[in-house]
């Protein structure tokens, strides 16, 4: 049983979801005490993180006899799931009572909060939630409650006018501290996708990016090093500097291979193909694409068929 616990914990460290699932359904009849508390709480996490409407009703399974120790973390589980499914009643009073007391669970119930009491309207205690969950989230391991910081952030600045310069300030804030950019890249992926199709400069973007390259590869954030490159590519591609695009592309294309990020590396190598294309140079664009065929999410098949009916 242990064994078979700690293989699905494994398995869905590196997103193999389904597979974790399957192993946590094969024990959970023969789980009993703490083993099946663990089950419980873990076949909860991978149905929400497959979007799995029975989530919720796991959660509520695995509360059912579960040691005081893992309630308060099953409560805001609950609560998030919830959230997520639009059930608010649910969210709130899983979260009713659940007060930060210097745990470990402090900034899973500010976020928790957070995010209820935004989509209830709740403006004022939803920014009071994410300014205090702040700190504990950057102080802490960099895991997915950093992505849900950043989402959080970023929908209480759009709905104050103020998204725009959050993001450009946040971007900023990633060029003294390259460990943090490490940790939101995925959020802050699409802020700077923003900032290029949005009304800061190129010029503006580059000079940001660059000061970011410089400090992540002073102190050897490869994460932080290849995202900057991608968007000095990108930018200076879409200013029409297709010398400097190409470099940092390329740069960018092998930093992401060397730290086996598939996703950075097929972006990188869709933005070499359009500055190929922008060069005339179609059989190195289509090259550049059969060489990014490998990488299969959805999003990206899209831009990649987008590419190829231009070539």
């Amino acid at each position: 049983m242990p064994y078979l616990l700690r293989a699905a914990e494994t398995e869905a460290a590196v997103g193999a979801y389904r597979d974790a699932l399957a192993l946590v359904e094969a024990v959970r009849p023969h789980a009993t005490w703490a083993q099946r508390a663990t089950a419980l709480s873990l076949r909860g996490d991978l149905l929400n993180a497959l979007g799995d409407p029975m989530a919720t009703s796991a959660y509520r399974e695995a509360l059912v006899g579960a040691d005081p120790s893992m309630v308060r973390r099953l409560r805001v589980r609950l609560a998030r799931c919830a959230v997520m499914s639009g059930d608010f009643d649910t969210a709130v009073a899983a979260l009713d009572g659940l007060h930060t007391d210097g745990g470990v669970d402090d900034a899973d119930i500010l976020l928790a909060r957070g995010k209820c009491a935004f989509f209830t309207a709740d403006f004022a205690t939803a920014q009071a939630a994410v300014d205090e969950a702040q700190p504990l989230v950057l102080a802490g391991v960099r895991n997915w409650m950093v992505l849900d910081l950043v989402s959080l952030q970023g929908l209480l600045a759009h709905r104050s006018g103020s998204w725009s310069d959050r993001m450009r300030l946040e971007l900023r804030r990633t060029r003294d501290n390259p460990e943090t950019a490490n940790a939101i890249f995925d959020g802050y992926l699409c802020a700077a996708e923003c900032m290029l199709y949005g009304p800061t400069p190129y010029a503006e973007v580059i000079d940001v990016a660059r000061g970011l390259q410089v400090t992540a590869r002073r102190s050897g954030a490869l994460r932080a090093a290849a995202f900057a490159s991608a968007l000095i590519g990108e930018a200076a591609l879409l200013s029409g500097n297709l010398g400097l695009a190409a470099a940092e592309l390329a740069e960018a294309r092998d930093l992401h291979r060397e730290i086996g990020s598939a996703a950075g590396e097929a972006h990188s190598l869709q933005r070499l193909a359009e500055v190929r294309i922008a060069e005339r140079d179609c059989e190195v664009a289509m090259r550049l694409l059969q060489d990014a065929s490998w990488y299969t999410s959805p999003g990206w098949r899209r831009g990649r068929s987008r590419l190829l009916r231009h070539v």
